[in-house]
């Protein structure tokens, strides 16, 4: 049976939406689907590529992309013919050898740069599969030493956490997984920046103290994960934390965060509370998801000058047959400044 990947192209009725009333009140709008594509797989394409991404060269044509895990290979479709264009085998071992690609970002096919987990390390490579400039996201420092999670985030690109570029450099934000301790809380950072002409590695923006650190239980990278996005008109990140209605936005350049506090109507999001001896149990935890508020993913759309953010809303009365997964999804949608529009 011939499989088939489908996108959705989805745009978002606004007609019934009046900006100028009071944002504060909740405003519904209908999320429509457009268009329907297809594309035709071949017998070696695994299901839910954690990557996709569109590429549009300097002549206008789009490419359609994933990594393929199966046969550890980078596919290309030409997006508006819906075929097959090209395929680019990688090596796990030797000079060319990834063992784990996880994300990658494609500039041109000299600079196809991809992320393999097991080094931490940033790989440029060509059409060819060959591997030239191995940047590590560490430094000096070696995976074999248990402090390096203290010092640096770990990194598991997906296309909600994606690879961005600003034509100078390449920026990937990463997470702290565990409950994060208060030693560190003020020197962690989590966005590197990878400079396209000399390869140097800088980290900036770390987790607000104001909402992480020992004095709340966010065990886990639900809780920890970090989203964002660039804003390209004002060079700004823009980030949305699983645990809180707040958005954060830093520019590059400067280390600091500044909160945009949200004007929708929603109940708190509280810690997760644990037993005597300061340890929730797995139980717990599945449960505090179900009924919790966990946002997720924040896009910027530069043709309406408008964010979306993905929230999974939390459910009340929550039988135990019921999975987090069951949560309803809710797309909200801020304005330039970030203030809530609808959802």
């Amino acid at each position: 049976m011939r499989n088939t990947f489908l996108i959705f192209i989805l745009c978002t009725l606004f007609a019934a939406c009046d900006y100028g009333s009071n944002r504060s009140t909740s405003k519904a709008l209908t999320l429509v689907s457009t268009e329907e594509i297809r594309f035709p797989l071949d017998s070696l394409t695994g299901q839910n590529p954690p990557y996709i991404q569109l590429v549009e060269t300097e002549n206008g044509k789009r490419s359609f992309t994933f990594f393929n895990n199966l046969n550890h290979s980078l596919y290309f479709y030409d997006f508006d013919a819906r075929t097959l264009d090209k395929i680019i085998p990688y090596e796990r071992e030797g000079p060319n050898g990834m063992a784990r690609p996880r994300g990658y970002h494609i500039i041109n096919e000299d600079s196809i740069y991809i992320f393999n987990v097991l080094s931490n390390e940033f790989i440029r490579t060509n059409s060819n599969g060959e591997c030239f400039d191995r940047i590590s996201m560490m430094g000096e420092v070696s995976m074999s030493s248990s402090q390096w999670a203290l010092v640096y985030p770990q990194f598991f690109p997906q296309t909600v956490t994606p690879f961005l570029s600003n034509q100078k450099q390449i920026i990937l934000a990463g997470s702290y997984m565990w409950a994060i301790p208060d030693s560190i809380i003020s020197t962690f950072k989590f966005t590197a920046t990878i400079d396209l002409k000399d390869k140097a590695v800088q980290y900036q923006h770390g987790y607000p103290s104001a909402i992480f650190g020992s004095t709340f239980n966010w065990d886990d990278p639900f809780y920890t994960t970090v989203h964002y996005d660039l804003n390209p008109r004002s060079q700004e990140m823009i980030y949305s934390f699983p645990i809180t209605h707040d958005v954060y936005v830093g520019k590059l350049a400067e280390p600091d965060l500044r909160k945009m506090e949200s004007e929708r109507d929603a109940k708190s999001i509280l810690p997760l509370m644990t037993n005597n001896a300061g340890v929730a149990t797995r139980m717990e935890m599945t449960e505090h998801i179900k009924q919790t508020d966990i946002y997720g993913g924040i896009k910027y759309d530069p043709h309406r000058n408008l964010y979306y953010r993905l929230l999974k809303k939390g459910i009340n009365n929550v039988a135990e047959d019921i999975s987090w997964q069951d949560k309803p999804i809710v797309i909200l949608i801020l304005d330039e400044n970030l203030a809530y529009l609808g959802e």
